[in-house]
Order: structure tokens, then sequence, then C-alpha cells
């Protein structure tokens, strides 16, 4: 009898304090570098803002609209800059 109580009570015990020391998962991977117990974020200098950006503005035959293209793309970055715990600036194009 004591034995059939062990062959079960003794994975559970196990499986229980894995179960207890398991850290949750995350759906994401923080980004950095590092080694040991040394963990960088990856970041953005400072000194890389405002970013800055060109396009062409030529129009191919794939995109379609009566917007032009760069108005396009700066309201693009608005919505990206207008995101929640977002600090970002960027500049229009000269």
């Amino acid at each position: 009898m004591k034995l059939k109580w062990m062959t079960i009570a003794g994975p559970a015990i196990v499986l229980s304090i894995l179960f207890y020391l398991s850290r949750p998962a995350k759906s994401f991977l923080f980004e950095g570098s590092g080694s040991g117990t040394t963990f960088t974020p990856t970041a953005w200098s400072a000194s890389s803002f405002p970013l800055q950006w060109k396009i062409n503005p030529t129009r191919s035959t794939a995109i379609v609209g009566n917007t032009p293209v760069t108005n396009v793309i700066m309201n693009s970055f608005t919505t990206w800059t207008n995101a929640p715990n977002t600090q970002l600036s960027v500049a229009s194009p000269t």
C-alpha cells in the first residue's frame, strides 16, 4: 500500500514543484545583447532622431487611388508616432 502511494505522490510532488517554479511564457523576445547575467536592451541612439526619410514619388501601376504617395507615407508616420507609449520624432522630407 505504501509503495502504491509513493508511485502516485512522488511524481505529483515533482510536477507541482516544477509548475510552481516555472515562469510564464511571453509571446515576444526582448531585443538586446549580453552574456551571463548582464543584458543590455537594444535601443536607438537619441542622435538618430528625428528620423529622416525620402521617397521616390513616382507612382507605379500597382498603386491605386488619388492620394499622393508622400501624403500616404506622412500619414503612416503620423499613425506610428501617435501610438501609445511611443517617443519618436519624424522629420518631413525636404
